[in-house]
């Protein structure tokens, strides 16, 4: 397939575009096999993805498009990703946020009253702004019980074993 264009009522748009440069060696393990079903339905899930996975979606398809990268560069930009992809889907309660605004404001207060550098004031408020949020560990946690065992068997993942081996052995508790 050279070009594949998506029709939308009067717009339009192409989801795959044939590129010139370079030719390279063709992995196999790097496909994902499926039946034409398989395939119409990860399009049509695709195409109807709410704004909020646009720069998710953005940032890892940017990372797996480029080959020249760190493999560090790699790994913080996809480690990225799938926070965002977390972010996207996860909720955390009004009330968890309200909490620590309340917090933080006391914690300002008694910052206030001591001598303390001003610099060093605004840093450690600034530390409290993400308290609340999930770690890495815990949100691929999430991510990997959102998948079924068969899926996460078929990539390779044993969320034992992958998810320290990511976070630097840290628990996602």
């Amino acid at each position: 397939m050279d070009t594949m264009f998506v029709y939308r009522g009067v717009e339009s748009g192409h989801l795959i575009t044939k590129r010139t440069g370079s030719v390279r060696h063709f992995d196999w393990l790097q496909c994902v096999m499926c039946t034409p079903t398989q395939l119409a339905q990860a399009i049509v899930t695709l195409s109807c993805l709410p704004a909020k996975f646009d720069s998710v979606e953005s940032l890892a398809l940017e990372v797996l498009r480029k080959s020249k990268l760190f493999v560090e560069t790699k790994f913080l930009a996809l480690a990225q990703a799938l926070e965002g992809f977390h972010r996207a889907t996860t909720n955390i309660s009004a009330t968890d946020r309200l909490t620590l605004r309340k917090l933080r404001k006391a914690l300002r207060l008694t910052l206030d009253a001591q001598a303390l550098d001003d610099e060093l004031k605004e840093k450690i408020c600034n530390s409290m702004m993400y308290a609340g949020d999930p770690t890495l560990a815990t949100r691929l946690a999430g991510l990997c019980q959102a998948i079924s065992a068969p899926t996460l068997a078929g990539m390779g993942i044993v969320p034992e074993a992958f998810i320290p081996s990511i976070v630097g052995g840290v628990s996602p508790t």
